[in-house]
């Protein structure tokens, strides 16, 4: 899990101005469409630490998504593993997350708009802000229950 960025075009000025995750949680569905769509043919388990045999052979499939947890808009990156990562499997792992989700997954996918409600609006994975983080669903329940006394397991 990680913070979402999104921005929305100003339709006279064409300028973009960010907007809270929590405002567009109610487009979840739409955003996870356009999400959907766009890696539909990117097979991402192949991208994420190609250099390590080890977690290769562990990884299924890896896939991008967004989830509403306690109201606020959040990105995931779903993996499916034959087993668990290793404590350093799961640190390398994150660093290739973030370094995928840094390049705009795919390289490109938060330059590409997505309409809701007849606005553009552009999310992005990363963001380079001393508050983003790439935690593990562990690490985010434990995160969203420090925040608000409750986790998001027991929703």
């Amino acid at each position: 899990y990680f913070p979402l960025s999104v921005q929305v075009e100003d339709e006279d000025s064409e300028d973009l101005y960010n907007v809270s995750s929590d405002s567009v949680r109610w487009f979840e569905d739409e955003i996870q469409e356009a999400i959907d769509d766009y890696q539909s043919d990117i097979e991402m388990e192949k991208y994420l630490c190609d250099d390590n045999d080890a977690i290769q052979r562990k990884l299924i499939s890896a896939e991008w998504g967004v989830e509403t947890l306690n109201g606020e808009l959040y990105g995931r990156m779903k993996l499916t593993l034959k087993e668990p990562l290793t404590v350093e499997e799961t640190e390398q792992m994150r660093g290739e997350v973030t370094g995928q989700a840094s390049d705009g997954f795919g390289e490109s996918f938060e330059q590409h708009p997505i309409t809701l409600d007849d606005e553009k609006y552009y999310v992005s994975f990363w963001n380079s802000g001393d508050d983003y983080f790439v935690y593990t669903a562990d690490e985010m329940d434990e995160y969203l229950s420090q925040q608000t006394g409750q986790g998001f397991s027991g929703m």
